[in-house]
């Protein structure tokens, strides 16, 4: 049995190919918005395992350091302290299941994340439908954003399917380097 150290790492996410980071929203007072299709690498996230779930924080250089990945009450995913009764831990979901480290071999992984009460992460202002071509494989039709953010709020929304690359495995708690 892993413990909570071992099936924590430090990885990366892409959206359809486009690195997912942090923009920082024009209005004061509002979260900051994890984003995918922005011209920046991607931001680096520690994924946390506790209590059952995982616990993502930012581990870039920079003002977002240490920052959590939330769910707003609203549903939106945003990048903050934690705050109120935002949620804050989150499950990783291959082939419709969850898995934690143990499971992923490889360092490149397809993925969605749920949240703890298995809200799925969807794009905002995407487009799945039916595919519009007749007689095409792809069942679905799928068209995103520009700069792509992030909510639980289902509707038509695409839900989103992250390639995961795991940078360090068995990666300590900044506050506990020494756990094992």
């Amino acid at each position: 049995m892993s413990t909570d150290r071992q099936k924590s790492f430090i990885g990366t996410l892409k959206l359809n190919g486009n690195p997912v980071n942090i923009i920082q929203t024009e209005s004061e007072g509002f979260p900051d918005a994890l984003v995918a299709g922005l011209p920046l690498p991607a931001a680096q996230i520690y994924f946390r395992f506790e209590h059952g779930h995982y616990v993502l924080y930012i581990r870039s250089e920079g003002d977002y350091f240490g920052r959590l990945v939330r769910e707003e009450n609203n549903g939106d995913i945003n990048v903050g302290e934690v705050a109120g009764s935002a949620t804050i831990s989150f499950n990783i979901q291959k082939n419709g299941r969850t898995v934690t480290l143990d499971d992923m071999n490889t360092n490149t992984q397809t993925i969605n994340i749920t949240t703890n009460n298995g809200s799925t992460l969807y794009v905002q202002n995407s487009i799945c439908a039916p595919s519009p071509i007749p007689h095409t494989h792809s069942a679905t039709y799928k068209k995103f954003p520009k700069h792509a953010t992030f909510t639980t709020t289902s509707g038509k929304h695409c839900s989103a399917e992250f390639e995961l690359t795991i940078l360090e495995r068995n990666a300590p708690y900044l506050n506990n380097p020494g756990e094992i």
